[in-house]
């Protein structure tokens, strides 16, 4: 019995650790965007696979310089926006937290984040909305990070940041993106848990075959 506890804790364990590294690094195909375009540049959402998933996940871009081309794919690093984040993070997790509650629009809320972004923001077209909504979100998250009531860094959200490197040869860094964090697809689930338990099983036979 106490031999079991342990193979079940030894379970457990691996499951943890398998769960830790698919919010570590997750593999990116961007697959396309129906946002309206902003001139040249097409907004939110951006359409992603992640991790090979069938399921679509829409991210919102928070990088001005940097491209990304339909079809092509990279890896990223993911990152659960808290108050321990930087406050760019946590200001871009604000407004997308934003999107779709009827007062900004779309357009207003992908410049405020590029802006935030931008390694020049003058090159940024932006609007007085655009403004407005910096400076929300600049003093949502040092009311935050002052302890008060916050719906955009208690981890809900997730900042995805290219892997140099990672990224097809003839292309330049991709851009990193910020919305939520997919959940794994219940088929892969279920093909964890039966490679787990099968470990366990065998790790059991072992045991008793010293026995």
């Amino acid at each position: 019995m106490k031999f079991l506890s342990k193979v079940a804790l030894l379970t457990l364990g691996m499951a943890f650790a398998a769960t830790a590294s698919y919010a570590d690094t997750v593999s990116m195909t961007f697959t396309g965007t129906s946002g309206v375009s902003n001139g040249t540049d097409y907004i939110y959402p951006y359409y992603f696979s992640i991790d090979g998933s069938t399921t679509s996940t829409n991210l919102m871009c928070v990088s001005f310089n940097n491209e990304v081309y339909q079809g092509e794919s990279w890896t990223a690093t993911t990152a659960a926006v808290t108050t321990a984040s930087s406050k760019t993070a946590q200001e871009d997790a604000y407004l997308f937290s934003l999107i779709g509650d009827g007062i900004y629009s779309n357009n207003d809320i992908q410049e405020a984040a590029w802006y935030l972004g931008a390694s020049n923001p003058s090159a940024v077209p932006t609007t007085p909305a655009d403004h407005a909504l910096l400076a929300a979100a600049s003093s949502a998250v040092t009311q935050a990070d002052l302890g008060g009531m916050s719906t955009f860094d208690n981890g809900q959200f997730t900042l995805f940041t290219p892997v140099a490197g990672s990224q097809p040869s003839n292309d330049g860094i991709p851009q990193t993106f910020v919305g939520i964090a997919p959940t794994p697809e219940p088929g892969s689930l279920l093909l964890l848990a039966s490679g787990l338990f099968g470990c366990a099983g065998l790790v059991y036979r072992r045991k008793r075959a010293i026995l």
